[in-house]
């Protein structure tokens, strides 16, 4: 508890000494010469667990660290628009762990279209994440969820009808990080570090499309729904067999948002075919240095609800509740499914942004779960996670 009052003080420190972060910024996006802006964030955190593990938030439990650098850089004219996001990690010092999010350059076809070249958001299901959670679902770990790839990308929002068709070539980036294979922002097919229990599989030619509609009820009460499908099919190159197999994901979405309230649910489902006679069941995922194992067929399920409480109280613009749940229910007869459930809040205090989320989940690598997690799972435990944040924009 003193440790939680800590962070606490902490950030009411960095509130009342900061003065208003100014943005680098220079030039207007509406004229030929464009602008740029340089920004990014710092930020520490809080991590308390009733479990043991080394991986992702360390073997250190109720301590304060260090838990990001982010540095963005901007670019913006009326006919084109360029991005950068690099992040910053410590594993045993101080950034020596980099990774690169995004890096790419968007021609303006017309006001509401777009081609987009780079390392970017893949735009599958909700988009890159999937509602208010911190730590996201169950599907990061399938590299469904806040995924990004190399590839070109044509977006259309017109009015109320929105349209994305991405094709995506693999995984940008020779980023810098502890571990071999999962030296990535996003989870990808990488190299198992034990061959003989794991896969070593190359995702490419990905093709992704996604469709939504818009559809207002009542402007003044904010009612309104969007509805939608995307679907994703890639080529997976096993380097172990030399031979090939495929993934196929889709899902159907909704979001619904009335006054205050945002619901959103996701049905969906994934099948992989690894070309693996030796693991026919279960793929090799990784991230953050780490890597897991990721059953190829199976549904998903995720829902939540926010509420955005607005001007509670004096510098605090809005409050935003939310509960998260997800669930991956896996084909094969005798593997556990997986399940987490996130529950927090996030609100921002003049330039900091202050999270505290809690999460209970079972046979999920990414709380407490072992390598086989989310394939085969584990014992149907509840793992327990407590996590507070406070990040400064400057």
């Amino acid at each position: 508890m003193d440790k939680i009052f800590k962070i606490i003080g902490i950030s009411t420190f960095l509130i009342s000494t900061c003065i208003k972060a100014e943005v680098f910024n220079l030039g207007d996006k509406n004229t030929n010469g464009g602008a740029l802006a340089l920004y990014g964030s710092v930020s520490g955190k809080y991590v308390y667990k009733d479990f043991f593990d080394k991986k992702m938030e360390g073997d250190k439990n109720g301590s304060i660290n260090f838990n990001n650098l982010k540095f963005k850089l901007n670019y913006e004219n009326p006919y084109i628009h360029g991005f950068l996001d690099t992040r910053c990690y410590q594993n045993k010092k101080l950034c020596d762990t980099i990774l690169l999010k995004e890096a790419w350059l968007a021609y303006k076809v017309t006001k509401e279209q777009r081609l987009i070249l780079g390392q970017q958001n893949v735009e599958f299901g909700f988009g890159p994440a999937w509602g208010e959670s911190f730590y996201g679902t169950l599907f990061y770990e399938a590299g469904l969820e806040n995924s990004q790839k190399l590839g070109l990308k044509y977006k259309i929002d017109q009015d109320t009808n929105h349209l994305t068709l991405g094709f995506y070539t693999g995984v940008g980036g020779n980023n810098k990080g502890a571990s071999k294979n999962a030296r990535y922002y996003s989870a990808n097919f990488v190299e198992a570090e034990d061959l003989k229990n794991g896969t070593y599989i190359k995702e490419k030619n990905m093709i992704v499309a996604r469709i939504s509609k818009d559809i207002h009820f009542d402007i003044e009460q904010n009612f309104n729904t969007e509805i939608g499908a995307s679907y994703w099919h890639s080529k997976l190159q096993n380097i172990k067999t030399r031979k090939n197999g495929k993934r196929d994901a889709w899902n159907i979405f909704t979001k619904v948002n009335y006054q205050n309230i945002q619901w959103l649910a996701l049905l969906g489902q994934q099948k992989i075919n690894n070309a693996d006679v030796i693991t026919p069941d279960y793929s090799t995922f990784g991230a953050f240095n780490d890597n897991w194992q990721l059953a190829n067929n199976g549904k998903m399920v995720m829902t939540e609800i926010n509420y955005t409480i607005k001007e509670p109280f004096k510098n605090i613009n809005e409050i935003k509740p939310y509960i998260t749940f997800s669930k991956f229910i896996k084909d094969k007869s005798n593997y556990l499914d997986s399940q987490r459930i996130n529950i927090g809040l996030t609100f921002p205090v003049k330039d900091v942004v202050i999270t505290g989320e809690y999460i209970i989940s079972k046979n999920d690598y990414g709380i407490g779960g072992t390598m086989d997690a989310m394939a085969k799972g584990d014992n149907n435990k509840l793992n327990k996670l407590v996590f507070i944040s406070a990040e400064y924009n400057f």
